[in-house]
């Protein structure tokens, strides 16, 4: 009888190899193929599908665990958003307002400020 592999439950909380280095507090996405156990993240450019956010910096091949859908984390934000706003991966992993064609990454639950934002990660 066949069955299906689990590399990770709840998915929630995954252990990520930095493919370049990362900053806490911004987007990352899927770089490459797995590693070992360990799927390979980058920072998020713009219209990148968001895996995660890091939580804490990290060097080129080092390992990070990523947040992801169930956490409300603080994201370094770019332009206007306000809580209610959907948001998405902006240039250098940063959060911006969802626009047409781009990958939902969750909602904002509070106002950008100073550069900050909270999001609840869908």
């Amino acid at each position: 009888m066949a069955v299906t592999h689990v590399s990770y439950t709840p998915a929630q909380n995954v252990t990520v190899k930095a493919q370049g280095a990362l900053s806490a507090s911004t987007f990352v996405t899927i770089s490459a193929d797995v590693s070992g156990r360990n799927p390979v993240v980058k920072t998020a450019a713009a219209g990148n599908m968001a895996f995660g956010v890091p939580a804490h910096d990290v060097a080129d091949g080092g390992h990070v665990m990523v947040y992801r859908s169930g956490h409300i984390v603080t994201v370094a934000a770019t332009g206007s958003l306000t809580a209610g706003d959907i948001v998405a991966a902006g240039s250098n992993g940063k959060a911006v307002k969802l626009t047409e064609g781009t990958a939902p990454a969750g909602v904002a639950v509070s106002t950008a400020a100073d550069g900050f934002v909270q999001v609840a990660l869908g």
